[in-house]
């Protein structure tokens, strides 16, 4: 069985608190079947990035590289959260497109490239997240990496029309043809990146399923809805009970519920909601003088 390789831009360290769906949704899939997981440390240094720290945990093999902070604030703080997030959830008003920004995005991809592409072996499944990463297979592939690698977006795609108003757009979109299988969450979004592709990169769809490009070569595009492990947030809903703040919490919400139907039954019809008093009972507001 080929050994999965997990690319994220951050990685769910033994020990940490997994929060998110992917960290969650990733975390379960490698314990199942092993593999590798790169991604960014999450420290930013003073010197230059990209020294790899690596740990284990059972079957999975953790590697992750540091970041400096110049890197980080273009790459992460710059382009990817205020350019690629608003673009791709529809927000032009809020895209900030720099030049300075969209290099270092390119630069920190091609670190990722540098540092991963030793590791990788001919019979390997890379397996690419979120836009973070868009161009990471392209750049692998310059340098030789044949292995078969996959692409996930958590997030939307937008129409054609909308990701075209970027600039620059086509050297990074139409480097998503460089994978060779790529997931979207629903339908329209799979839709809508066949548009694109088909509209600006010269693409032609000769299946529902298979795209090929202006070269020749062939990916698959495909729609897999992401759910969430229902039986584990069962686990812990029950597990939670018995921690002492919830169960302040619960009291204190017990204590507010009767101390509100009690207000209610005393305010005659036509006066303020019951919450509203009932807040102001608390907080401390209802009863102060007027300045």
């Amino acid at each position: 069985m080929s050994r999965l390789v997990v690319v994220s831009n951050r990685v769910a360290l033994p020990g940490e608190n997994q929060t998110g769906g992917l960290a969650v949704a990733l975390q379960s899939m490698l314990r199942e079947r092993g593999g590798l997981w790169f991604g960014w440390s999450g420290k930013i240094v003073r010197h230059a990035g990209g020294t790899l720290h690596e740990q284990r945990d059972g079957n999975i093999r953790y590697v992750t590289m540091d970041l400096n902070r110049a890197d980080h604030d273009a790459y992460y703080n710059g382009f990817s959260n205020r350019t690629l997030w608003p673009l791709l959830h529809f927000r032009l008003d809020l895209v900030d497109y720099d030049r300075g920004t969209r290099d270092g995005y390119w630069r920190v991809n091609t670190m990722f490239a540098d540092r991963l592409a030793p590791m990788l072996r001919e019979d390997d499944l890379v397996w690419v997240h979120d836009y973070h990463l868009i161009p990471l297979a392209s750049i692998l592939r310059e340098r030789g990496i044949g292995c078969r690698i996959g692409f996930f977006l958590h997030v939307p795609m937008p129409s054609a029309d909308l990701v075209a108003a970027m600039p620059d757009h086509a050297r990074l979109f139409s480097s998503i043809t460089a994978y060779d299988l790529v997931g979207f969450q629903t339908q329209r979004d799979t839709d809508r990146f066949l548009s694109y592709i088909r509209l600006f990169a010269g693409g032609e769809t000769f299946t529902d399923e298979k795209l090929e490009t202006t070269d020749g070569r062939r990916l698959r595009v495909r729609t897999f809805p992401v759910g969430v492990d229902t039986e584990r947030i069962a686990s812990q809903a029950s597990t939670a009970l018995s921690k002492p703040t919830v169960h302040a919490l619960r009291t204190a919400w017990s204590i507010a519920s009767s101390s509100s139907a009690w207000i209610g039954s005393i305010i005659p019809k036509g006066y303020p909601n019951v919450s509203i008093v009932s807040n102001a009972i608390y907080s401390g507001t209802l009863g102060k003088k007027a300045v």
